[in-house]
C-alpha cells in the first residue's frame, strides 16, 4: 500500500476541503478552486487541474491555456514560471499520484479494474 493511501484511508470527513485561491473582483479571471482531501491537494483552473501537492513541494503546470490560466498560476506558485513542468510530464505524475490514493483506477484498457470489486460495491465502470 502507498504511503499516500495509507493517510487516505485513516481520513474522516473533516478532512475533505474546497476553497477558492485568490481574490479577484474581476469575473473575467474565472473558476479558482483547491481541492484537500487529506494529504492531497489540487489546484483548479476552471475544471483543470494545473497543479497539486501531497506534503511541502506543490508541482505546478507550464500554461498551455492561455492569460486566464497564467494568472491563476501566478497565484499558486508567486509567478515563478521557471520552475513549471512540461504539461505532458505534470499530467503523468499527476496520474501516479491518483493513483497512488487509488482515486482513478489503475487498470489498463481492456482489464479488469482492481479498485472496482463485488465486495466494494462497485461497478466497473472503465
Amino acid at each position: 500500500m502507498s504511503p499516500g493511501l495509507a493517510s487516505f484511508k485513516m481520513m474522516n470527513a473533516d478532512d475533505v476541503k474546497i476553497w477558492n485561491y485568490g481574490s479577484y473582483r474581476d469575473p473575467n479571471y474565472g473558476s479558482s478552486r483547491v481541492v484537500a482531501i487529506g494529504k492531497l491537494t489540487l489546484w483548479f483552473s476552471g475544471e483543470q487541474a494545473v497543479a497539486f501537492s501531497v506534503g511541502p513541494e506543490t508541482r505546478v503546470s507550464e500554461n498551455i491555456w492561455g492569460r486566464k490560466t497564467t494568472k491563476h498560476l501566478d497565484m499558486i506558485d508567486g509567478g515563478n514560471a521557471e520552475s513549471r513542468i512540461p504539461y505532458e510530464k505534470f499530467m503523468d505524475e499527476l496520474e501516479e499520484t491518483l493513483k497512488g490514493f487509488e482515486l482513478i483506477a489503475i487498470s489498463k484498457p481492456g482489464e479488469a479494474c482492481p479498485t472496482c470489486t463485488p465486495e466494494r460495491g462497485l461497478k466497473d465502470l472503465h
